[in-house]
């Protein structure tokens, strides 16, 4: 995997975005779902990234007292805790958002209930674990 600068317009503007990928074929396609995908929702993610939500569960099980919205995905949302600094996933029903596609496209691909039960009362360890890899 490589970093790669992709060079792109959006009415007559040039922009620039970095990403990685195997080969620059790949680096283009991905700038260009990521581009389309902004495009329709531009105004609402403009409106929506940024904002700051109080009491939210991550995927874990974990309370957050104030979490900051940094991207919004399909069913998903990842957040930057402000205490902490940490960014974690939660679900988009935590934040008062629709799921794009509630339904469970891959069953066991991610168990929600497992991973609530492996991790409640741990978040320390958890945080501590996170920590490790950085």
């Amino acid at each position: 995997m490589k970093l790669y600068l992709v060079e792109y317009f959006i009415n007559n503007k040039l922009h620039n975005m970095i990403v990685r990928a195997k080969n620059h074929i790949e680096a283009e396609t991905q700038v260009k779902v990521s581009v389309i995908a902004n495009i329709h929702d531009d105004n609402f993610w403009r409106n929506i990234m940024g904002k700051v939500h109080f009491n939210v569960k991550d995927i874990f099980g974990n309370n957050h007292e104030e979490v900051e919205i940094i991207r919004v995905y399909e069913n998903t949302a990842s957040i930057r805790d402000v205490s902490t600094g940490l960014t974690w996933i939660v679900r988009k029903r935590e934040l008062g958002l629709e799921e794009t596609n509630p339904n469970n496209k891959y069953p066991g691909h991610f168990d929600y209930r497992k991973t609530k039960r492996q991790w409640k009362g741990k978040e320390q360890k958890l945080v501590n674990m996170v920590r490790s890899y950085n």
